[in-house]
């Protein structure tokens, strides 16, 4: 069983704080090319796409050294030493009032360093998921993915704040982010039934795992369908003009 742990990152900012991040990333990885105001937006996609194809990178990578402080674990150093197998850049979306969002995939990186780094970046709110991947179970719904805790940090005007949620206290803080924290709930769940179901499975009586089993199921299907209302109201609600939003799945 092959297994890593990895961290799911969502950032919304505006484009100053696309464009600081992006080219941060460029300069740490030896790019030779940095990103301008007045590129357009293909052009961001391609040096993105560029990325994804020629570079790893972790979270260090984002870290401008010439004003972050560093000390022995987290350094310049550490940024080339790190080996990440999972470094992409998967989704850029640009909203009409000047939001940006961008979603990457690194290896896990504690609390302690996310701090550092969203210290860099006004304005700026992230949600980290750190998820244990399992590598057998990918094409399940979980996607392979065991979830371990979530945080939520924001930058507002250089104050930073961190919230974090084991995966039993996602239900009661799904208020703060309702479509994605349900949804990393339903993950929770879902690997919860594959457990089940390794565990469980012949090795205690048949009605027994049957109960248990189809306990855990009904549950996993009510929260979907909450979620799945969620999602669909927030559509809904969402509805962006043909020509106002810009997407890109990468």
């Amino acid at each position: 069983m092959k297994q890593n742990l990895i961290s799911e990152v969502k950032l919304c900012t505006d484009k100053n704080g696309i464009l600081k991040l992006l080219n941060t990333l460029l300069y740490n990885v030896g790019g030779f090319i940095q990103i301008k105001d007045t590129d357009s937006w293909d052009m961001m996609i391609n040096i993105i796409e560029h990325v994804n194809n020629n570079y790893s990178f972790n979270m260090l990578h984002f870290v401008d050294w010439d004003t972050g402080k560093s000390h022995r674990c987290f350094s310049k150093r550490q940024m080339k030493l790190r080996n990440n197998q999972v470094s992409k850049i998967t989704k850029l979306i640009h909203e009409a009032n000047n939001n940006y969002y961008l979603e990457f995939i690194i290896d896990y990186s504690v609390s302690d360093y996310w701090a550092k780094v969203i210290a860099q970046y006004p304005n700026s709110t992230w949600i980290v998921d750190n998820y244990c991947y399992d590598y057998d179970q990918d094409d399940y719904f979980n996607g392979g993915r065991k979830p371990l805790y979530s945080m939520i940090l924001i930058n507002t005007e250089g104050r930073s704040s961190i919230q974090s949620f084991e995966p039993e206290e996602i239900a009661g803080c799904q208020s703060l982010s309702p479509t994605h924290l349900r949804y990393v709930y339903l993950l929770k769940l879902y690997s919860d039934i594959l457990c089940i179901q390794e565990k469980l499975e012949n090795k205690i009586s048949k009605e027994f795992y049957k109960s248990i089993f189809a306990h855990a199921q009904d549950l996993f299907n009510k929260e979907y369908q909450i979620w799945m209302e969620c999602k669909n109201i927030e559509i809904l609600g969402n509805n962006p003009t043909e020509n106002q939003n810009k997407e890109a799945v990468i």
